[in-house]
């Protein structure tokens, strides 16, 4: 799965929480696209990950793509607002990396 987890503060059903504890958005493979043995990413055997942070206007799209051989899975998050917020009051314009 793959999560953003934004501090804006402003979570209505968690007034203690400072940052988005499970995270927002977040999307997830499905059993035939990443598991143990069967399915297009055998998990049990190496893979390559990557993500490509893509600027569509003024929104942040986060691109993940798993690949394996000749083999892909491509999960694309955003835009969404959780997300934007790491773009323009997280640290992403001030020169965060990510490693």
């Amino acid at each position: 799965q793959v999560t953003n987890h934004a501090c804006t503060h402003d979570y209505q059903d968690h007034p203690d929480w400072q940052c988005h504890k499970w995270g927002e958005p977040e999307v997830k493979t499905s059993m035939g696209q990443y598991s143990a043995g069967k399915g297009t990413i055998d998990g049990m055997q190496k893979f390559t990950f990557s993500q490509e942070f893509r600027m569509e206007g003024d929104q942040l799209k986060v691109i993940t793509t798993i690949k394996q051989g000749d083999k892909n899975v491509v999960l694309n998050m955003g835009p969404d607002s959780q997300l934007q917020a790491m773009m323009k009051q997280g640290s992403l314009e001030k020169g965060m990396a990510f490693v």
